[in-house]
């Protein structure tokens, strides 16, 4: 039992590893690969050229596709919902992991689907669903796997009936932390004989 939770221990650190990567990357402006072409920020060497730079510019062509620009907007009230339901739940159970990283990203990605709605020219107006009231540590764990997973075809085929690049770029960056997102909860979920003691 104890070489289990050890096991599960080391690939949640390796986890958290990675998310600290990626969220450096994004503060530098790069996306989630972009710290290989450019200076590692754990290390401070130079590791190539500068890469490719992920933007949101003041305006972006307006979809064309009604059906796009509802599904977008779904997906950015799940992004809201999903933010309320896990500072809901970290204050209800007293647990910071992984909530304090999640909610962290979950604030950039609202910020950069509301700079692409400006950027767009259009209204971001979607009801947001309710949050959910769990019972336990374990429900509350399981809402957030399942609210990730319910995201990432979502945002798969933003992606692919994008009309622009840049809209592209950012949504796939999204995708990347959405998807880290359910695994965290995964992780979480089969540590959960440790105690929420040990995930402050």
């Amino acid at each position: 039992m104890r070489g289990s939770t050890l096991l599960r221990l080391i690939g949640f650190s390796f986890i958290l590893t990675f998310f600290c990567f990626t969220d450096l990357s994004a503060q530098m402006g790069g996306r989630g690969d972009q710290w290989y072409n450019g200076r590692c920020p754990m290390c401070g060497g130079m590791m190539g050229g500068q890469g490719r730079q992920m933007t949101i510019p003041d305006k972006l062509p307006a979809p064309e596709n009604e059906e796009w620009v509802k599904n977008f907007r779904q997906v950015y009230a799940l992004e809201k919902l999903s933010r309320a339901q896990y500072e809901t739940d970290s204050s209800k159970y007293g647990v910071n992991m992984p909530y304090h990283m999640i909610i962290w990203q979950e604030n950039n990605h609202i910020a950069w689907e509301e700079k692409m709605f400006s950027a767009y020219g259009i209204s971001s107006d979607s009801p947001v669903p309710a949050v959910k009231q769990t019972s336990s540590l374990g429900e509350a764990y399981q809402v957030g796997y399942d609210l990730e997973t319910d995201l990432i075809p979502r945002y798969e085929w933003l992606i692919k009936n994008a009309g622009d690049q840049n809209s592209k770029d950012v949504l796939d960056f999204i995708l990347l932390q959405t998807r880290m997102h359910a695994t965290m909860f995964q992780h979480v979920m089969g540590m959960g004989t440790m105690g929420p003691g040990m995930m402050r």
